[in-house]
């Protein structure tokens, strides 16, 4: 009798083990993969390969020219930028201004500039950018200011996730003035930049820059210069 129920019991677990094995065999043999234990993560807004930027330390890649508008101090600014190749691009940059070359000194001006821009060294989410915007400027009071400013500068970019990015970042703005007065505009700016990414083809973000300004031409006194601006990109 004892035998009789060990006989029963064992055929009971070979026939459970069957049944079970029948369940997750999807008839070819193999194994039906378990479902996954949470959803896919939606895709990054923007993709590797697919950088672009405002004030953000990477250029545009190829196929896309951006627009942008950065208001604050020292102005107003319209923007337009192509890529030359998937490390540099070009742009102009229009200005409607009210601050005085940098300085906290107001006085209405426009100007405009060429800006150029150069990745010099890229690895993973890290990227170097250098930039060069010469232009002219010229400015309206008791005496018509007119002059060339050759800002260049450089940042070190870092994207801690694929839909923003942060710089910090050295500026050197150089300016010489012609009329009336022969005078020279020199100062280091230093700072960061924040740009998020909206959408595929919008990002917003802010540039911020402080720093002395001499004007070695009239004094040896150094004035306060700084740059805030709030920005909008917009890709085509």
């Amino acid at each position: 009798m004892f035998r009789t129920l060990i006989r029963c019991a064992a055929l009971t677990l070979c026939l459970l083990s069957l049944a079970a094995r029948a369940d997750v065999d999807d008839g070819s043999g193999a194994a039906s993969p378990a479902p996954p234990l949470v959803s896919a993560a939606p895709p990054p807004v923007v993709a590797p390969g697919d950088h672009w930027g405002v004030v953000s330390a990477t250029t545009n890649a190829p196929g896309h020219d951006v627009f942008s508008v950065e208001v604050g101090f020292p102005g107003v600014s319209f923007g337009y930028s192509h890529a030359m190749s998937d490390t540099s691009d070009w742009g102009i940059k229009l200005d409607v201004l009210y601050g005085f070359l940098y300085t906290t000194n107001t006085q209405f001006g426009v100007a405009a500039r060429l800006p150029l821009r150069w990745v010099v060294a890229q690895r993973d989410r890290f990227s170097v950018l250098v930039h060069v915007d010469p232009g002219l400027f010229t400015y309206a009071g008791s005496e018509n200011l007119f002059g060339l400013i050759v800002p260049v500068g450089a940042a070190i970019g870092f994207q801690p996730i694929n839909d923003l990015r942060l710089s910090f970042g050295v500026d050197l703005p150089l300016a010489v003035q012609f009329l009336h007065s022969a005078d020279f505009f020199v100062g280091p700016q230093f700072g960061f930049a924040v740009e998020m990414y909206v959408d595929k083809h919008v990002s917003v973000g802010m540039n911020l820059r402080f720093g002395p300004m001499f004007v070695p031409t009239e004094t040896s006194d150094a004035q306060l210069g700084f740059v805030a601006q709030a920005t909008l990109g917009y890709r085509l």
